[in-house]
């Protein structure tokens, strides 16, 4: 049995949430077991196979033995789940479902789809999640459909829980290592025990890794690398018979190299209309590729990102209730980079001189000279939190079971977006204090001859990876809510109530330099340097989130349940720092949301050698937060984009796992999702009408339809039938799997897993796609109970595939045309793992 240390409040917070329900791959070799998963997705202890909500859990065995790593590894081996990181972790974003939001915006104060918890506490930081495969996880959650009436923030479509585990009231302890290919180096441990016999339990744990990527890189060594290092430890107390106190606490910190990147090329644009200057066309369509090798700088730093947690879970347990207090504080702080032309050869620039009052770089002055310059894009974020809840709840062996609990959240983000170049070739000299680069339209002959666009013109290079910003923002949530539940067992029937009233008070403050001269931004001086108040955005968004169930369990082997809930994603504000670039009534949006109906199927069949889990849902998602162009017929070139709810869309689908042992030594089986993500009629996509509407005429990939807007009507693209960018359809997942016994109580252990993930749009209007791929992973390997060797490759067949893929204006090309981005997926990784437990 897998006994959770949360079984009476720590789970409590937030999303112990998920521990729910399909529990397809938690347990060992991932075949059916005899074994009872305990999960407190309803914030009380619950048998997994009997709870109305669908999951997907792995436990650290399971992690390891399915060789997820990273990320991408996760996404990979999960139906229903994309995860997808750009920029070396820039920014990381979780859909469930084929629920893609429609904008993926960097700014923290913009929701997520998918909360995630570690150890019950919210994450606002969205890189936390990336430390998985070195803190020490003792099971991991992918939790499915809206969790918003009992955890609320940011649980829109699901959640993601990450457990540390429980101190043990035994001496024990273990110790990992792994070697391999690319630089593969890793070493994790920890040791736990009782401090004070039958009172004080303590758990301490470590790890460390390095891995030096595997994308092969044009300009030196492989890119896509990393390491990092974290540290946990944990305290049980029994401070009484009735009372126990538990105190978590991490410390992560990692370092990423920029992916393998290629971006397509402008003469690679292949639909859409026509951009006047370049003759490019603006879009393209199509699947994405990616290039064997790459070609990206290899002197652009790499990303950083530090967290701190500490979390305290107390536990009261009355005869006829029980009490609980989760407490948590946050800390996390992170430098991103990305290469923003795409090439580590440079881009031609030219080179102008500031003389007297003459601005250089704006309009068409010309410039003196020309180098070839790398650049990049630069983000800092800082982010503080604390959130305490408290909680009344019915015994669980009660039949009638009730709760009533109160959250309050606050967090305060700190963060600041910047260009800047690396020193990798810039024409063999730094500048003057006196010049600055400009862009120079790419694809017209001669080379450099062309206009100069002033838009991201005046940035110096006097001295290498010096990121200078226009504006910084500051942005503060304090949410405070009120939840509850009512239910009741009749036998084989069981019906629930839960709801959550949920209060998010948002400001978000724009900050910018005096004279609006760009600053070299550092979050410590910010302030200094950033004295001039910009757009302010101050609301209270207001929500209502309820979710229903009834089950039925004909048989002790059968579980039957429908459930409806309701999901919200909080809103926001449209931090513009020019002036008049948005409507007063743009500044801010409102929250969207979805009603989830689904209805499922958990059984065991012959003597629990036969798992089969089905379900099928709908989703209809209304207000939905799209990115469009402001209607301020002021607002300064380029058109400025925003978020506003304008749109509806539908996702139906089906999942399921089936899990068959047939003898003690093999087993398998394999999971499935299928959705049909798209959006309702009345949804447009605004940013690209002048990317495929020429004279009122839709060009292939865009449908025209005719909309009001002020003054009169306009023609955008239609986006009814369409996909939100990297939502997918189909995944599934089939595995084997081999345990032997040899002897001397050692056991020969095998596992082959083919996962496949479809097809996903990286735009709204559907243009080019990141296509499907298949990978397989394999491990084998010897063990008892006190040791563990095994071999494992990942990717064996090094399948060279898109993992993610984003859109965006790039360097010296006009704001018209938009370049996709494919982000290379990890290739073959082979190595050996060894342990030893004690």
């Amino acid at each position: 049995m897998t006994n959770y240390p949360w079984k009476y409040g720590a789970a409590s917070l937030a999303i112990v949430m998920a521990m729910p329900a399909f529990a397809q791959t938690a347990t060992a070799a991932g075949a059916a077991s005899d074994d009872m998963i305990i999960v407190t997705a309803r914030k009380r202890a619950e048998d997994i196979q009997t709870v109305p909500i669908a999951i997907e859990s792995y436990t650290a065995q399971a992690l390891t033995e399915r060789n997820i790593n990273t990320l991408a590894d996760l996404s990979n081996n999960t139906p229903g789940l994309a995860i997808n990181s750009i920029a070396g972790g820039a920014l990381v974003t979780i859909y469930i479902r084929g629920q893609a939001p429609a904008n993926t915006n960097n700014d923290l104060n913009t929701e997520a789809n998918v909360g995630v918890f570690i150890d019950g506490i919210y994450q606002t930081s969205r890189n936390t999640v990336d430390i998985i495969s070195v803190l020490d996880v003792g099971q991991l959650d992918v939790v499915k459909g809206p969790q918003s009436a009992l955890y609320g923030r940011s649980t829109f479509a699901g959640a993601l829980g990450i457990f540390t585990p429980a101190p043990s009231g035994e001496l024990s302890g273990r110790i990992e290592g792994t070697v391999g290919t690319n630089e593969d180096y890793r070493v994790r441990g920890s040791i736990s025990g009782p401090l004070i016999k039958d009172k004080l339990n303590a758990r301490l744990s470590a790890g460390y890794l390095h891995f030096g990527g595997t994308a092969e890189n044009k300009l030196g060594e492989n890119t896509g690398g990393y390491k990092k290092y974290a540290i946990s430890g944990s305290l049980e107390a029994f401070l009484t018979d009735r009372l126990t106190a538990r105190l978590n606490a991490f410390a992560t910190h990692s370092e990423s190299e920029v992916g393998g990147i290629r971006l397509v090329k402008p003469s690679e644009n292949n639909c859409g209309a026509t951009e006047s200057v370049t003759q490019f066309k603006v879009l393209r369509c199509g699947p994405l590729q990616t290039d064997r090798v790459i070609n990206v700088s290899p002197d652009i730093p790499d990303t950083t990102f530090s967290s701190q947690q500490v979390s305290l879970d107390l536990n009261y347990e009355a005869d006829a209730f029980t009490l609980v207090s989760v407490s948590g504080l946050t800390w996390a702080k992170n430098r991103t980079y990305n290469d923003y032309d795409g090439t580590g050869d440079g881009e031609l620039m030219g080179v102008c001189t500031i003389a007297g009052s003459v601005t250089c770089g704006t309009g068409n002055q010309p410039y003196n000279r020309t180098v070839r310059v790398n650049i990049h894009t630069s983000a800092r974020e800082q982010v503080q939190t604390f959130s305490q809840e408290l909680r009344i709840q019915s015994p669980e062996s009660s039949k009638f079971q009730w709760m009533l609990g109160g959250f309050y959240f606050n967090s305060r983000i700190l963060d600041s977006y910047n260009p800047g170049v690396d020193s990798h070739i810039i024409g063999g000299q730094l500048l003057n204090s006196n010049e600055r680069i400009v862009q120079i339209y790419q694809g017209l002959t001669p080379p450099g001859t062309g206009p100069i666009d002033g838009t991201i013109a005046g940035f110096p290079i006097t001295a290498p990876n010096v990121y200078l910003a226009t504006s910084r923002v500051e942005a503060r949530t304090r949410t405070s809510s009120i939840f509850g539940s009512l239910g009741y067992d009749f036998g084989q029937v069981r019906v629930s109530a839960e709801a959550r009233y949920n209060i998010d008070d948002k400001v978000s403050q724009a900050f910018l330099p005096v004279g609006g001269v760009a600053q070299n931004i550092e979050l410590a001086n910010a302030k200094t340097l950033f004295p001039v108040l910009g757009n302010r955005g101050a609301n209270k968004f207001k929500s209502f989130t309820p979710r229903f169930s009834i089950d039925y369990r004909p048989t002790n082997e059968i579980f039957l349940y429908a459930t409806a809930a309701k999901g919200v994603r909080s809103g926001g504000f449209n931090n513009q720092t020019a002036a008049n670039a948005v409507l007063p009534e743009e500044l801010a949006y409102d929250e969207e949301k979805n009603w989830t109906y689904e209805v499922g199927l958990k059984s065991n069949w012959l003597d629990n050698r036969l798992q089969v889990n089905l379900s099928a849902f709908r989703v209809d998602w209304s207000d939905m937060q799209i990115s469009v162009f402001t209607a301020n017929p002021l607002a300064p070139p380029p058109a400025v984009v925003i978020i506003d709810n304008a749109g509806r869309y539908r996702v139906e689908g089906v999942e399921g796992n089936i899990e068959v042992r047939p003898t003690d030594m093999f087993g398998f089986g394999g999971s499935f999702n299928f959705s049909n993500p798209r959006f309702l009629a009345g949804s447009y996509d605004t940013t690209r009408r002048t990317a495929c509407i020429v004279a009122g005429v839709a060009l292939p990939p865009c449908v025209a339809a005719t909309i009001q807007v002020p003054g009169g009507t306009a023609v955008v693209p239609d986006l009814t039938g369409k996909r939100t960018p990297r939502s997918v359809r189909t995944s599934w997942n089939l595995h084997a799997t081999a345990n032997i016994p040899l002897g001397n109580d050692w056991q020969a252990t095998g596992r082959v897993d083919v996962n496949y993930t479809g097809d996903a749009f990286v735009d709204l209007v559907n243009s080019s796609f990141i296509p499907s791929r298949t990978l397989t992973n394999l491990r084998f390997g010897f063990n008892n109970d006190k040791y563990s060797i095994a071999v494992f490759a990942t990717n064996v067949f090094d399948k060279i595939y898109v993992q993610n893929a984003i859109v965006q204006p790039r360097a010296n090309l006009p704001f018209l045309i938009r370049v996709p981005e494919a982000i290379q997926g990890e290739r073959r990784r082979i190595g050996v793992t060894a342990a030893a437990r004690f």
